[in-house]
């Protein structure tokens, strides 16, 4: 088992943390600036609605528009897909390598095949690589897509904040050569600071590329998205589980799927949950129905 390190070694410093504070408010504004244009090319009462699908920003991107408190309808959700696998199982991605433009448009198509969202976001890349592949440092793929004539559209682009942000730049050069000349490990807090700073460019990045794919291409709102969202009103027709449980496939059958059992805290027995109540500010108690039961 490794060693734990300890949380200090994590701690940022003030000046480093005022650099990842402009870049963050860069990245703030960006997201404002295309909820605007979203904003105005609303249709006949339809509104795009964003979903990203993140590798090494893992919800940085939909966070950063959440934190914009304003249009939440145009905010559908994200996918984390930070490890390969969850490239694979949310978004349908199988190129084998995923610090690509080809990853990164599978990852922003898979977007729109797996949700009723009508722009996707995706980014990939390496905030953080491996020693061996630190000369890839802040590289990363951006690909926007979304529905033209009924069709999937879409783009990419590669960034580097290591290249093209001067501060940023020192930074990484700086990183870099500890592991490339010295061959050394870099401290933790210095590698927290890189992190933060390439997440939150290409969070802004990203955000900023989406604005220009709206105004350029006039995506729409398609009548079948809208049919689905509709469908899935009746959630007996909401689409089945991609990969079956335990229960699907003959174990645990004894016991009631739709009602979860948990340890009551005062009889130490495993019942029934009463999931429906009204959380109150009573400790360990929900009140439904004019009903204290035991909150498990």
């Amino acid at each position: 088992m490794a060693s734990i390190p300890e949380f200090k070694e994590f701690l940022i410093s003030e000046n480093d943390t005022r650099l990842i504070k402009i870049v963050k408010n860069l990245a703030y504004k960006s997201a404002y600036e295309l909820l605007k244009v979203i904003n105005k090319k609303e249709k006949n009462n339809k509104s795009l609605q964003i979903c990203t699908s993140e590798s090494l920003t893992a919800g940085l991107i939909m966070a950063t528009l959440v934190d914009i408190p304003w249009m939440g309808y145009a905010k559908y959700g994200c996918f984390g897909v930070y490890q390969t696998d969850a490239k694979r199982v949310f978004n349908g991605v199988k190129v084998s390598d995923v610090y690509t433009h080809k990853c990164a448009s599978e990852m922003a198509i898979g977007i729109l095949k797996n949700s009723n969202a009508t722009i996707g976001i995706a980014v990939t890349g390496n905030a953080m690589p491996a020693n061996s592949d630190v000369d890839k440092l802040g590289e990363v793929f951006i690909s926007i897509s979304g529905y033209k004539n009924n069709k999937i559209i879409y783009i990419t682009k590669v960034i580097n904040a290591c290249v093209e942000d001067p501060q940023i730049n020192g930074k990484c050069s700086t990183w870099h050569k500890i592991i490339k000349i010295q061959n050394k490990f870099n401290k933790r807090n210095d590698t927290a600071t890189i992190n933060n700073l390439l997440r939150n460019y290409t969070t802004h990045s990203a955000l900023k590329l989406c604005a220009q794919f709206i105004e350029k291409f006039d995506p729409e709102v398609p009548d079948f998205v809208t049919q689905r969202i509709n469908t899935n009103l009746n959630t007996e027709l909401i689409p089945a589980n991609k990969y079956k449980s335990l229960y699907e496939n003959g174990q645990n059958q004894d016991q009631d799927q739709d009602q979860p059992s948990c340890k009551n805290k005062d009889m130490g027995l495993m019942m029934p949950c009463d999931t429906s109540g009204i959380r109150i500010d009573y400790p360990n108690t929900y009140l439904y129905k004019g009903v204290s039961t035991g909150l498990c």
